[in-house]
């Protein structure tokens, strides 16, 4: 892909994109494709490989160093064709590239004499490491995140985990990073992940190709890897349209973790689905917990705990909503206001028609008492994860 004559990475889009899952299209944003020229016994720079060497990388592109007749008789210590992943040892010779009968470029791979298509491009990495994972055919530092992907559809939609294919084939995929990350031998985590999203010359292109994605794909939902850049880039320039609606945090088989945040259009099924769950919840809670009549004889709460327990519902409800305030006002003035809580509890919680916000201040002070809160606040989003799981295994 080019924009304004930069090479981008293809994003991935399954065949079945336009139809989507439960008529949501979604884009999923990963992070990046990273080099190590050291493995390779390249001097080249990653940064700047798909720009200039998009179709001659001695790694993807067969022409460039499969053996020509006249080397046929090096001898044993000359250097030997190294191949992609799928290359076996023996062979001399690239295979084609594993997307090349449904790639609707084809025509545009044409890389050797004779027309067979064997060029890989660099820009079609992205198209190729979710079609080997589709063919279990993957690096293992790659199934770590298209796993992650798939759990978190999972949970936000059903399980895909028997037909990986199907939910592949029904979503979009590329990565925020517009360039090969280099590999840090000197970093811990081995890339520079901050360094590498601020380098100026390059970081233009990675909002550019997004803001591309997004206008060309039209998505409903946008599910894109918790990374404050990216997460703030689209806030900003999306938030007339796009809803921050929640966090999913997968963990891993090796025992990372991967958080993703969701994005949805009102209008998206997904949205609603996720409205509707914690609001129901909400009335649920309420029935249970805000019912109690506070003039009965047998009372045996206290007016603090039902304070304790309307403040933590308006935390939750602040989190289901995106809301990053610290003012709880209207969200408790909803819950008081809420159909299903007792008319004692209304009267004791309002002065002179307003709310007596007196009532919630001693809960945030000693530690002992804010701890009562943040257990109860806990105690409520773990019953809502425990509910959201039921109705999944239901459906």
């Amino acid at each position: 892909m080019r924009i304004n004559g930069k090479v981008y990475f293809d994003p991935w889009v399954g065949d079945n994109y336009e139809s989507g899952i439960k008529g949501d299209k979604i884009l999923v944003i990963g992070l990046q494709h990273w080099c190590d020229p050291k493995y390779w016994n390249c001097d080249k720079d990653p940064h700047k490989c798909l720009d200039e060497r998009d179709s001659t990388c001695t790694v993807w592109n067969a022409e460039c160093y499969r053996p020509k007749d006249s080397d046929k008789n090096l001898d044993e210590n000359a250097q030997k064709p190294s191949g992609w992943e799928h290359l076996g040892e023996k062979n001399d010779m690239m295979p084609n590239c594993p997307i090349l009968e449904k790639c609707n470029k084809r025509n545009e791979c044409n890389g050797t004499k004779d027309n067979t298509p064997r060029l890989r491009y660099l820009h079609c990495e992205t198209k190729i490491s979710v079609y080997n994972h589709i063919n279990n055919q993957e690096r293992a530092q790659r199934a770590s995140i298209f796993g992650a992907v798939l759990t978190a559809l999972g949970e936000l939609y059903f399980d895909f985990k028997n037909n990986k294919k199907k939910c592949w084939n029904s979503i979009a995929f590329t990565n925020f990073i517009q360039h090969y990350t280099k590999i840090d031998s000197e970093n811990p985590n081995r890339i520079n992940i901050n360094k590498e999203l601020t380098i100026k010359e390059l970081s233009e292109k990675d909002t550019e190709a997004l803001q591309h994605h997004i206008r060309n794909l039209k998505p409903k939902v946008i599910i894109v890897l918790k990374i404050n850049k990216i997460t703030s880039f689209i806030k900003g320039k999306y938030r007339d349209k796009y809803v921050e609606c929640k966090d999913i945090s997968i963990m891993t088989p090796m025992g990372g973790t991967f958080t993703f945040t969701v994005f949805a259009l009102k209008e998206s099924y997904l949205y609603k689905k996720i409205k509707q769950d914690w609001k129901t919840f909400v009335d649920n809670y309420v029935i249970e917990n805000l019912q109690v009549d506070m003039d009965a004889e047998d009372l045996k709460i206290t007016k603090t705990e039902i304070a304790r327990k309307i403040q933590a519902l308006a935390v939750f409800i602040k989190e289901q909503k995106g809301d990053k305030g610290k003012q709880f006002v209207n969200d408790r003035d909803n819950i008081l206001k809420n159909e299903n809580t007792h008319e004692s509890i209304r009267r004791i919680f309002y002065l002179d028609k307003k709310q007596n916000c007196s009532m919630f201040k001693d809960l945030l002070g000693k530690p002992k008492v804010k701890h009562l809160l943040d257990k109860e606040i806990e105690r409520i989003r773990v019953a809502y994860e425990g509910k959201a799981k039921e109705e999944e295994k239901e459906s």
